[in-house]
Order: structure tokens, then C-alpha cells, then sequence
């Protein structure tokens, strides 16, 4: 052995070390040699690990992935016992996500009845007078536009006239703010754009065929921003009267005269459709807050619905922009339009500061989103599901709905179907090449657009537990168009392993899409 080395022991030789300069650059090369080695071993471990499916490096790059982003998970609360135990869930449900047989043809029923089935009358109130649905406003656009569509329905059955109340753009899209407002959703505080014109989320005319409509503004002239009477309909929490408080006072609704509390719809309207406790003249200017267990049945309110659904449509200049794309861009060939919703987004959901039911019911899916992130095999089950969906209908495009930051996925999609896959970025092309540089000017229309082509195409697989997916849902079993299928049932072979599919009717009784073999 070299002298120099035996110097490590004492003083003196480390002191004769340092004088060794050959020796230690001959040190130095060894050592990051050996450093090197070391890297090279550990990326090759890793690198294994990923092939079997352990998703233990998983999390760890999710940790320092999301430290930018400020996005905490259910994994950085847990003590080291719920750590491993909850690593070793996910390598369990990453691994029944990998496997399991694949999904035959699904067409989406409603479970016990059928709402086309069922004998619904026409209304017998005629009135003049008017219905203001109210929302509640720490709801992102969908939800929003849930409790109109709800409101719509109310006035064609009482005969009154429907009021489009003010909406609100995606807090989180960047949409530059005309009409800003400070609204807290869950627990974060947003500037969000106030949308005044009705014709920028309904069209009026065509709803004008089946009932009366009025824009806010309208209300505002006829009613001098009040309200004659309050129906609150349901359970509605202490949480949701301050977030109507947010709309009242986006509104500018300055007076309520009368609260009236009913605890069934059936109060409001017979299931005969008639004037229930509130007669076609009472109340001029009439305000409904819709909570829990208001609403009757699904198939009840959905067969009112499916009679005026083909007058409930999106602005004319969105379904036109997509019937030009479709034609134009895609050829006007059939396809599969897929909405992902599940992004880093969606993570907050499991955030520990979420209510226990949301990161329940988000448990999986949060993992899922992990997973598809980091790790190759997720990847390719993915891209595999949407193969073998598109092969069972013979179909070979695909249109694919998600947020615009959902970047990694999206290029694994363009990747994948080269030539046949569209997204946002293609509309955005299209609109500027077709209509000019200022034609997409906010992502409220272009979510619009999104959903006017999900609604048009042959098969329709979706994003439980999203309202974004409700919206295309509803608009298609109104018009008995059944071929819809969960993407993570897909992509869990029929396993239970994410939440199910369901018509979110959070007012009324929630009925499980039946998902029925044929």
C-alpha cells in the first residue's frame, strides 16, 4: 500500500497527503469514478424498479415535481407506517390497473326505469311572471350552469319566464378579467370574470322556443333588483347560504322581501305539473335556491328535460365553430372524443384540507394521475385503452378534451395518433386561420366548443365525478344517445377500483349510470 495512504491515520500524514499532489489527483479521479458508478448503478435501479411496477420512486418525483407548484397530496401528511402502507396500496392499484380483461361494447342506461319510458305531461301554468335561478358561487362554470339547466326546467314547468342569471368564467384558466370579482372556492381565493351576456352560455333564441327569456340586466330593469319571495328548496347547509351571498352580491340583488322554505319539489310543482303551494300569479319576481333532496327523481326531471333539450343548446357561434372544425379539420369522419379531466389540478382534491368525502371519493383517482405522470407502463395502458376503444367502433380519430396544462399527456396522445388526434391547440389554429386573430380571446367559449364536439361524437368516454362530463352526459341521454363509457372504468378493466360513472344530481336522487353488455 502507498505511503501516502498509511498518512490518512495520523496528522502527519495527512499533512504529507496534501504535499502528494499527483496522489491527489489520482485520488480525486478515483473517487469520481467511483461516484459515477454509484449514479449509474442507482439510475439502473430505479429504472428496474419502474418496469415492475413499484411506485415507490413515484412518489418521490411527485414530491419534488409539485414543490414549484405547491401542490400537496395525502402522502405528505402521513406518518412513516401510513407512508409504506399507502406506497403498497398504490403498487396494488397500479398493478390491477395494468391487467384485467378488456371492456366490451357500453351503452349507459339509467338502472330501474328509463326516463324516455315515462308518460310526462305538458305543463298546465301559464304565467307572466318570472323565475331567477340562484347560484352558488364557489362553483366552477359546470356546476353553475348545472343549477341553471335545473332552473330552466323549473320555469318551463311552472309557465314562468327564466331568468339567465350572471355566470361566472374558470377561476384557473388565466382568462384576463373584464368583469373581475374576488370569490373564495374551497379553500383559496380567486378573481374571477363575471359573464353578463346571456348569449355568451345559452342561446336565447332558440330557448325562447319553449319559455320566456331575459338577461339579468332585464330582471334588473323589471324587477328594480329585488325579489318579491325566496324559495329554498331542500337541505341547504350553512356553507352554501354564504356562497349564495357571494352571488347575491355579484348580482347586485338588493333586497329579498319573503323566504319561503319548502322541503320537496312536489310543493313547487305536482308530478302532475301543477301549481303546487305557489300559484302562476303569486310573486312577480321569484328566486329558487335548489338544496339537497329538492329535485324529484332523475328520470322524472330528465324526462321534463328531454322535452325542451333540443331548444337548450351553446351559443350558435360555438356550434357552428365546431361543425366547421369537425367538417374542415377532421374531415367529417366519425370519432371517439375523450375528457380527461384528471390533471395536477385535480390533485387538490386530496388535499388534506378537502372535505373527508372528496378525498375518498378522489383517493384513486389522485394516485391514478401519479402514476400517469411518471411511469411508462400507466402511459401505455392509456394509449391501449383508447385503441381498443376506437378499434370497437372502428373508429380512427380521436378528439381529446382536457386542460390546457395537462401538457405530458397531451403529448403522448399527439405521439401516439399521429395525423388523428385533436385537441384545444387545433381549434385554436383553426379559429385564427378560419375567423382571425381575435376570435379566441377566452376559454369559456372555447370550453364550449370542447363540449359541442364531445356532444356530437359517435362515442362519448368521460371523466367521473367532473361536471364537465355531466354536461355532455345530459345533453345526450336527452336525446337518447346511450354510447358513453367511464374512462377509468375502461381503464380498469371493469374493476371497482375508481368511483363509477354516475348522472350528478346532487339536488335530487343520485342514480348509478348502469353500465349494461350487449
Amino acid at each position: 500500500m502507498p505511503a501516502a495512504y498509511i498518512g490518512f491515520v495520523d496528522n502527519h500524514g495527512i499533512m504529507r497527503l496534501w504535499e502528494n499532489k499527483r496522489f491527489l489527483k489520482k485520488l480525486l479521479v478515483l473517487t469520481g469514478a467511483a461516484l459515477i458508478v454509484c449514479i449509474m448503478f442507482q439510475v439502473k435501479k430505479i429504472h428496474d424498479d419502474n418496469k415492475k411496477g413499484d411506485t415507490k420512486q413515484l412518489f418521490t418525483a411527485h414530491e419534488q415535481h409539485n414543490d414549484e407548484k405547491d401542490v400537496k397530496t395525502f402522502s405528505t401528511k402521513m406518518d412513516t407506517k401510513d407512508t409504506k402502507e399507502a406506497k403498497e396500496e398504490h403498487r396494488q392499484v397500479s398493478n390491477n390497473v395494468r391487467s384485467g380483461p378488456w371492456p366490451s361494447k357500453m351503452f349507459s342506461g339509467l338502472g330501474v326505469k328509463h326516463f324516455s319510458k315515462l308518460n310526462i305531461t305538458q305543463p298546465h301554468i301559464k304565467s307572466s311572471r318570472y323565475l331567477l335561478p340562484l347560484l352558488f358561487f364557489d362553483m366552477g362554470p359546470n356546476n353553475l350552469y348545472r343549477l341553471f339547466r335545473q332552473g330552466v326546467v323549473t320555469a318551463y314547468e311552472m309557465g314562468r319566464t327564466i331568468v339567465v342569471p350572471v355566470f361566472h368564467r374558470h377561476p384557473r384558466m388565466g382568462d384576463r378579467a373584464e368583469n373581475p370579482f374576488d370569490v373564495q372556492i374551497y379553500d383559496q381565493n380567486y378573481t374571477v370574470d363575471l359573464v353578463w351576456s346571456p348569449n355568451e352560455t345559452i342561446d336565447t333564441d332558440a330557448l325562447m322556443e319553449v319559455l320566456g327569456v331575459i338577461s339579468m340586466k332585464e330582471f334588473h330593469k323589471n324587477c328594480n333588483g329585488r325579489l318579491d319571495a325566496l324559495v329554498q328548496c331542500g337541505y341547504l347547509k350553512e356553507r352554501r347560504v354564504r356562497e349564495f351571498a357571494n352571488f347575491q352580491r355579484a348580482a347586485n340583488l338588493m333586497q329579498i322581501d319573503k323566504t319561503i322554505t319548502i322541503d320537496s319539489y312536489e310543493k313547487l310543482v305536482t308530478n302532475d305539473l301543477n301549481a303546487g303551494t305557489i300559484g302562476p300569479d303569486n310573486y312577480k319576481c321569484l328566486g329558487i335556491l335548489y338544496g339537497k333532496g329538492c329535485l324529484p327523481d332523475v328520470d322524472r326531471w330528465l324526462g321534463t328535460f328531454s322535452k325542451i333539450a333540443k331548444s337548450f343548446l351553446r351559443p350558435m357561434p360555438c356550434r357552428n365553430f365546431a361543425s366547421r372544425f369537425i367538417e374542415n379539420v377532421m374531415g367529417g369522419e366519425p370519432y371517439m372524443a375523450v375528457h380527461w379531466r384528471f390533471d395536477t389540478d385535480w390533485l387538490d382534491m386530496c388535499k388534506h384540507t378537502r372535505p373527508s368525502v372528496s378525498r375518498k371519493n378522489n383517493k384513486e383517482i389522485c394516485r391514478f394521475v401519479i402514476s400517469l405522470m411518471y411511469d411508462e407502463d400507466t402511459q401505455h395502458r392509456f394509449i391501449g385503452t383508447i385503441r381498443s376503444k376506437m378499434a370497437e367502433y372502428k373508429l380512427k380519430q380521436v378528439f381529446l378534451a382536457t386542460p390546457p396544462n395537462n401538457l405530458d399527456l397531451i403529448r403522448l396522445m399527439r405521439k401516439n395518433f399521429p395525423g388523428k388526434f385533436y385537441y384545444s391547440d387545433d381549434l385554436v389554429q383553426y379559429g385564427r386561420e378560419a375567423e382571425g386573430e381575435t376570435f379566441w380571446t377566452n376559454n369559456y367559449s372555447g370550453s364550449l366548443i370542447e363540449q359541442e364536439i364531445c356532444f356530437r361524437s359517435t362515442i362519448f368516454i368521460g371523466s367521473s365525478l367532473s361536471s364537465w362530463t355531466q354536461t355532455v352526459l345530459t345533453d345526450r341521454l336527452a336525446r337518447g344517445i346511450k354510447r358513453h363509457d367511464s374512462v377509468l372504468h375502461a381503464l380498469g378493466g371493469g374493476e371497482t377500483l375508481f368511483p363509477s360513472l354516475e348522472f350528478q344530481f346532487p339536488e335530487g336522487k343520485k342514480t348509478q349510470i348502469k353500465q349494461t353488455k350487449f
